[in-house]
């Protein structure tokens, strides 16, 4: 039986990058899949133009930004497919993308997430990203950057970035999705998180590969710096076990003083969404305890020490 596959697009203003997204999205080998892009309130004409030069998409549009979380998790409850697959915008992914990704997702069934390579434009032989490692004060960081393209392998990872990442759809419901709170930015590493502790896979498959040209361009400095801090306080507190939390206090306080690149704004910034996140994490967050949570937390952190201490104080930039 040929798997099915849901392609979501969350979508604001990216009347210029859609084009090139869609162009390469139906140049897959892999035909069995739908696409939905979700409309997040665009000023542009990006509603327009892919109703008149791609009408085999399904558009749901939304009169404000309701978020990248609750977009992709509106669509996933109502859609039937196996798998899911999140592709922002910018993303322009190659013909064998989606075939090399369904037929490792379905080699075990405990792969939860499966990311495809993300490589540089001007050197597509070399990686920008493939999966997230993990640090010490409990943050997530890129991995493999800068290696050749042929190093990698596919193998288990703490996290993988959302962006053309293939999800399988009644996992991805067990984990309650996205958590929406987050609005954009560290929703990925959460739910690849909840995923670990529930005993599930996040994996890369080296087959698969894309190029973005923007990433997180659409957001401005300031406003990303805060909900990089604020999200990552509620990641914390949602999914580190007491022990590690109370053992590293004094590495997430330094980790969070080593933003030297930062602008003065941003800092500013950062250091707000750090008060808030704090502030509202009982609140906003409900802790993730699946059965046995102590045991698998412990598993986790062992099965990362590689990247924990040569990484205690790292954060990705």
């Amino acid at each position: 039986m040929i798997a099915k596959v849901r392609v979501i697009i969350p979508n604001l203003d990216g009347e210029n990058w859609l084009p090139k997204c869609l162009d390469a999205l139906f140049k897959q080998d892999y035909t069995n899949f739908s696409v939905t892009m979700v409309d997040n309130g665009s000023m542009d004409d990006s509603v327009k133009l892919v109703g008149e030069k791609y009408p085999q998409v399904e558009i749901v549009k939304h009169t404000k930004n309701i978020g990248i979380c609750a977009a992709v998790n509106e669509i996933v409850v109502r859609a039937q497919e196996d798998y899911i697959v999140v592709l922002h915008n910018d993303a322009v992914t190659e013909p064998e993308w989606l075939r090399c990704m369904v037929a490792q997702m379905a080699e075990d069934e405990r792969i939860f997430a499966l990311a495809p390579v993300h490589v540089y434009q001007h050197n597509p032989t070399r990686v920008k990203q493939a999966g997230m490692g993990y640090t010490l004060g409990g943050t997530a960081f890129g991995l493999n950057l800068g290696k050749k393209l042929s190093k990698i392998k596919a193998k288990n990872v703490f996290a993988v970035s959302d962006c053309g990442t293939m999800y399988r759809r009644d996992i991805f419901l067990h984990l309650n999705g996205y958590d929406e709170n987050f609005f954009v930015l560290g929703h990925d590493v959460d739910i690849c998180w909840r995923a670990a502790k529930a005993g599930y896979k996040n994996v890369i498959c080296p087959e698969a590969r894309l190029v973005r040209f923007r990433e997180l361009g659409a957001i401005d400095p300031d406003t990303r710096a805060r909900l990089e801090a604020r999200n990552n306080e509620w990641t914390i507190y949602k999914n580190l076990p007491f022990i590690q939390k109370f053992c590293t206090t004094w590495i997430l306080g330094a980790a969070k003083s080593r933003r030297a690149a930062l602008t003065k704004s941003a800092k500013k910034s950062y250091k707000q969404g750090l008060t808030e996140g704090r502030k509202t994490r009982r609140k906003m967050c409900k802790k993730f305890r699946p059965k046995g949570a102590f045991g698998r937390n412990i598993r986790i952190k062992w099965s990362m020490a590689r990247y924990t201490f040569v990484n205690m104080v790292r954060f990705p930039k």
